[in-house]
């Protein structure tokens, strides 16, 4: 109630506190003095009720102001870290680390989207025995108890836990994908308001855009840009690693070294991009017929491998 609607009351509160006080002494000797006397103590009370819900009114928009000033400062900080970082982890933990500071939460994850699945990338404020338990309270399966649609791209749930985490969940969104999920909570008693949710919102849409970038990114680090296939430093990356895992299993691994003839006469006859044509299809016909397990890599030039 606005502080305005409670002095309105008091004066009411005045009016029928005289009437009442007034009726019985009509007609009664010394009506007036002793009325004076009543109203002087009624101004005097509601004096002190209006002056101590106005400093309680004043202290409570202070604490709004320092609230959301915390918030701004939360959503400028992310912002700052999403524009400049590139790495997926250190965008999850900023995010994570100013999400809990500017809501006063405790704890918080993050999920990437691969295919139709969410795979755990970054956790804060949480023990190792603990995160099974809080993605089972607050993890992108749990059910909704309120949820929150505005203009922020990402959407925004309430969980709430009867034995468990109370926490606000963000599906992130990029550009209509949702390239991943978020949840910060607490095990403490938390009431969310309509601010928290507006928060939560805004800050997921700048997650989510720098995870997009970030994971981007990455591809591209690893990816030829000519074919989409690994690139030969990602190639021999994952090599190193099946070695490894070849040796340590006594498992055979096979490796298939491709190169196309005649790459040089195509170029001559018909132009460079006729030979990059070529290579594409080279690419797609590899990628066509091994399996899903295998890693195929240009290697350079007109060099494929695929790794079995």
């Amino acid at each position: 109630m606005r502080l305005e609607s409670l002095i309105d009351v008091l004066a009411v509160y005045r009016r029928a506190t005289v009437e009442l006080i007034a009726q019985p002494l009509e007609g009664q000797p010394h009506r007036d003095e002793v009325l004076a006397i009543a109203q002087s103590r009624i101004e005097d009370v509601v004096e002190r009720l209006t002056s101590s819900m106005a400093r309680g009114y004043l202290d409570h928009l202070e604490e709004e102001h320092r609230h959301r000033e915390n918030e701004l400062y939360g959503l400028a900080a992310i912002a700052a870290i999403m524009g400049r970082s590139l790495d997926i982890g250190e965008s999850a933990e900023v995010a994570l680390a100013e999400t809990l500071a500017a809501l006063g939460l405790d704890a918080g994850a993050i999920w990437l989207r691969e295919r139709a699945t969410y795979r755990l990338a970054h956790t804060i404020g949480l023990d190792a025995d603990q995160v099974d338990g809080y993605i089972a309270r607050a993890g992108p399966e749990v059910r909704a108890t309120v949820s929150a649609v505005g203009r922020s791209e990402s959407r925004v749930d309430g969980v709430a836990g009867n034995d468990g985490w109370n926490a606000l969940r963000a599906q992130l969104r990029a550009g209509g994908r949702t390239v991943g999920m978020m949840s910060v909570g607490t095990q403490r008693d938390r009431i969310f308001e309509a601010s928290d949710l507006l928060f939560m919102a805004a800050v997921a849409d700048q997650i989510a855009i720098a995870l997009d970038r970030a994971r981007q990114f990455s591809n591209e680090a690893r990816t030829d840009h000519l074919t989409g296939l690994a690139n030969r430093r990602e190639f021999e990356r994952v090599m190193e690693r099946e070695v490894a895992l070849a040796e340590r299993h006594s498992r055979h691994l096979a490796v298939m070294m491709i190169d196309v003839d005649n790459l040089k006469r195509i170029n001559d006859r018909k132009g460079h991009s006729a030979g990059d044509a070529a290579l594409r299809l080279v690419a797609q016909e590899l990628l066509r017929v091994v399996r899903a397990s295998d890693l195929c890599g240009r290697l350079g030039g007109d060099e494929f491998g695929v790794a079995m």
